[in-house]
């Protein structure tokens, strides 16, 4: 059983994740519109999303919610324009709002935009790069939950291995069912290291399939010696 247990800590330590930290970039100086932009890192995949914006005169400060024309631009992380949008009328009497449907974040990854408003004698700009995931949580937190559901699912696996070795032969039934259990459980390992990397689906096929054909060798080797053990199975070889 120690093998067994080295052999899922393997399997915890295959995961990484790398965390990439937005970029921003604003207009200064003491003449032109000041654009205050949502600051966020992260948006859930496919998650529908309203950008607002508030405009500001930056010489006295003053807010503007007329005479005022803004253009939102969207780029995904080829630089793919996605969405282009202008707006001229304020929502909440000083939100210049976007509504972007999550048909346009359909693709984990990096995305940005520009926001550029001008008035007939005022302009102003600001940029933004956020990421989007697949459960809206930036990548480092994603290793910490990662990590820790690795850590649930092999210490899972463990126990039902655990049982299945040390029960009577009275619940021989019982005994195969947590194997296959324990199989469940590690094939499911692959899901949850890989899922976050759903950008790279093409170039992760092959070691997921790897993956998975390494989780069914592990467990068909698990069993075989199981079965060797137990006398209920002995009597099946032999028929």
């Amino acid at each position: 059983m120690k093998k067994i247990f080295y052999i899922l800590i393997l399997l915890l330590l295959s995961a990484s994740v790398i965390g990439i930290k937005p970029l921003t970039e604003v207009n200064t100086g003491d003449v032109g519109l000041e654009i205050k932009y949502p600051k966020f890192e992260t948006l859930k995949k496919a998650q529908d999303y309203d950008f607002e914006f508030h405009v500001y005169n930056l010489s006295n400060g003053l807010a503007m919610n007329e005479g005022v024309t803004c253009y939102f631009h969207l780029y995904n992380k080829l630089g793919h324009h996605i969405a282009e949008l202008e707006q001229s009328t304020p929502s909440h009497m000083y939100d210049y709002g976007f509504d972007i449907d999550g048909n346009n974040f359909t693709n984990v990854g990096q995305y940005y935009y520009n926001i550029y408003c001008n008035s007939s004698t005022l302009g102003g700009f600001a940029s933004s790069q956020f990421e989007v995931t697949h459960y809206g949580i930036s990548n480092d937190h994603i290793g910490f939950n990662i990590i820790a559901m690795i850590i649930a699912m092999c210490f899972m696996s463990f126990i039902f291995l655990y049982f299945a070795f040390n029960l009577n032969e009275e619940h021989f039934i019982l005994k195969l069912f947590l194997v296959f259990f324990s199989m469940i459980t590690l094939m499911g390992l692959a899901k949850v290291i890989f899922q976050p990397y759903g950008g790279m689906n093409l170039l992760l096929t092959i070691p997921q399939f790897f993956f998975y054909i390494f989780a069914l060798y592990f467990i068909v080797y698990i069993f075989y010696h199981w079965a060797k053990k137990t006398e209920a199975w002995a009597k099946v070889f032999k028929r």
